[in-house]
């Protein structure tokens, strides 16, 4: 996964690019789970899925195909998955730099938390971030969908806190509590938008018009001169 970060600062921009990593930053709770199983024999249990007209059964993974409930076109996973990557590109971008103290009101917009790892530069990134409380607004393309989220020094890890759609939290049912305004909430709204029925719009539209999906050509990127002295302020 590609880092790309243009800062900003006193008429000069200074670039920073590199190859980075990004893994679950969190495990899940240890739980409780009873296992479903036949009420008389008490043997294991399949879940199967059964076709309504010709009476095959399937698992779920055995079913590669999917019927849009709109629009009726179907397609199959695979389809999708091939168009979500030529779509999609797999990296980090930063699209702004917002003040660490904007994030805590801002919490309920977070659902998920990744470490980035891999390159030395992230060590400087992380100090930078915490001396200047600074974290960074990116987006990101991470298993065939685009993504957001805020970049943020934790204690022992830099931390990508994946943000979800600002429009799924629920209005405050406590009366009376006076809203605290950032000036990231802006930024934070806008881009955590869930671009995901776009994209698939724009598929269901290529299947309809009988559009070969095939592989996207590698572009040549820019050459850019990389600066990353501000990281030793």
């Amino acid at each position: 996964m590609r880092f790309e970060w243009v800062h900003r600062e006193q008429n000069k921009e200074s670039y920073v690019s590199f190859n980075c990593k990004i893994a679950k930053s969190t495990d899940r709770e240890s739980v409780f789970r009873g296992k479903l199983i036949c009420s008389y024999c008490e043997a294991d249990l399949e879940q199967l899925y059964r076709c309504k007209n010709c009476n095959n059964t399937f698992k779920l993974g055995e079913i590669t195909k999917r019927r849009d409930v709109e629009t009726g076109i179907v397609y199959t996973v695979d389809e999708k998955k091939q168009f979500l990557k030529q779509k999609i590109e797999t990296k980090i971008n930063v699209e702004a730099e917002i003040n660490l103290d904007d994030v805590i009101p801002n919490v309920e917009l977070i659902k998920d938390f990744y470490e980035i790892y891999g390159d030395n530069k992230i060590v400087k990134i992380h100090r930078w971030l915490w001396r200047h409380r600074k974290a960074l607004v990116v987006s990101f393309g991470y298993r065939e969908k685009w993504r957001a989220g805020i970049i943020i020094p934790a204690r022992t890890k830099l931390v990508l806190a994946e943000l979800r759609d600002f429009r799924t939290i629920r209005e405050a049912k406590q009366e009376g509590i006076q809203e605290i305004e950032t000036e990231a909430d802006r930024i934070l709204e806008e881009i955590s938008k869930d671009r995901e029925p776009d994209l698939m719009m724009e598929f269901l539209e290529a299947k309809r018009q009988g559009k070969v999906i095939v592989k996207k050509k590698e572009e040549k990127k820019k050459e850019v001169v990389e600066e990353v002295s501000f990281l030793d302020d």
